[in-house]
């Protein structure tokens, strides 16, 4: 009875531990899932943002920490499952052979009576297990050959679709500014754009470009089409080709920059390494978040005030400005489940510039803002308008706006260009 007992008590205490690691492996794979399905829904601004590699390493890391749990709860199990067997083989089955033994000697049981019914017995659980297994590899297999079909037709009908033909490279001597040559017409819903006419592309050369029109009228699916040759020309869902698509491009795949209307950020994430080019993601973070806190108090990102008479209060210089910087650089470093998620319109759209512009060692040269300025108040679209001006002096930035999402020209300069889509063609005013 003391054996009984101790062995109970240990079997109790493993139980326990076993159920913990049960729970905290449900909870890393819900928030996997979370995780998971979070991206899947953001997939375009993924890979508008060049995100994927960040996914990717976030993916594997909280899978790792589910596998880590179900790990333990497997070898605590194992351990529970030996000490069962171990009192089954070294206690109960001597006790209850010991019993046999003596009800054979008593002539209360014959001898060919137990090797039939103990037969019967195993040889039922032997079949049943077996059929079991065998049923439930079958439908692992089957499961998987669907998933593999599915896979291989989505593989093709990628392969499948028209792509955009981009050509990058120095085509003019020595001139090694940024140019953009776009020769195209597509279809997105009931919109059919044309970009050039009779046979003659559109030139963009180092400047800012505003496009505004009615809605539908093809901006944000002109952007698109250009950031698909960062991707080898693969174009977004819901816009199709309706003849020939050139885009030259005097500038490099990774010069091309697109900030969609919908940003993304990522869950369960340190800020910081969202913030991080690819480059310096193994690195030590602290100086990256020191950066990249104290650009955003330049741009006011935590101002009460935003305004002009924000410029000139106390967190613009002294020791108010360095506590400022120094509390966002230690927000930016902790993880957040939901970083973006308490922000503003205007908040994102500050993080967002600092991750896709500012942070790099120079702006990219083909750089693409679907109504980056929208959620921005006037002080604030002035202030970010002249940031951009001054770090991208050479090159090509494409701004998408609505006449009252962003000043007109003249009254910042934000843009050197206006252009209506009206009919369809874009750049006529160029």
């Amino acid at each position: 009875l003391g054996l009984d007992a101790a062995k109970s008590a240990l079997h109790a205490a493993l139980t326990d531990a076993f159920e913990e690691h049960r729970k905290a492996e449900k909870r890393a794979d819900s928030r996997l899932a979370r995780v998971v399905a979070y991206d899947l829904a953001q997939a375009a601004q993924l890979t508008a943002t060049g995100s994927l590699e960040l996914a990717r390493e976030r993916w594997g890391e909280v899978a790792l920490q589910a596998q880590a749990e179900e790990r333990c709860k497997h070898v605590i199990n194992a351990l529970r499952n030996w000490i069962g067997w171990l009192y089954w083989q070294d206690v109960l089955h001597p006790s209850i052979e010991v019993g046999i033994a003596w009800l054979l000697e008593a002539g209360h049981v014959g001898v060919s009576e137990i090797w039939l019914y103990s037969r019967v017995i195993e040889d039922s659980i032997d079949t049943l297990l077996t059929r079991s297994r065998a049923e439930a590899q079958l439908a692992s297999v089957r499961r998987n050959s669907d998933e593999l079909v599915a896979l291989h037709a989505a593989v093709a009908e990628a392969q499948a679709a028209a792509r955009v033909r981009c050509s990058f490279g120095d085509e003019h001597g020595g001139d090694t500014s940024a140019t953009v040559r776009v020769r195209c017409e597509f279809t997105r819903g009931a919109s059919r754009v044309v970009v050039g006419s009779g046979g003659e592309s559109v030139e963009l050369r180092p400047s800012v470009y505003a496009l505004f029109g009615p809605n539908g009228s093809g901006k944000s699916s002109l952007l698109a089409l250009l950031s698909s040759c960062a991707r080898g020309g693969a174009l977004p869902a819901g816009l199709a080709l309706a003849g020939e698509c050139d885009v030259q491009l005097r500038l490099s795949a990774d010069d091309i920059v697109e900030v969609t209307q919908r940003l993304y950020c990522p869950l369960s994430c340190q800020p910081v390494r969202w913030l991080a080019p690819s480059a310096h993601r193994n690195t030590s973070l602290a100086p990256l978040a020191a950066r990249a806190a104290a650009l955003l108090t330049e741009l006011h990102f935590w101002s009460r005030r935003d305004d002009g008479a924000a410029a000139g209060g106390g967190t613009e210089g002294g020791e108010g400005r360095r506590e400022e910087e120094e509390s966002l650089a230690a927000e930016l470093m902790a993880e957040h489940e939901d970083y973006c998620g308490a922000l503003s319109g205007g908040q994102r759209a500050k993080l967002e510039l600092v991750r896709s512009v500012l942070l790099r060692p120079v702006c990219p040269r083909l750089l693409l803002l679907d109504e980056f300025f929208a959620p921005l108040s006037a002080w604030s679209k002035a202030l970010v308008a002249g940031r951009l001006r001054a770090a991208c002096p050479d090159s090509v930035v494409v701004v998408v706006y609505h006449p009252d999402s962003m000043p007109e020209a003249g009254e910042g300069e934000a843009a050197d260009a206006l252009c209506d889509l009206a009919g369809g063609a874009f750049f006529d005013a160029f």
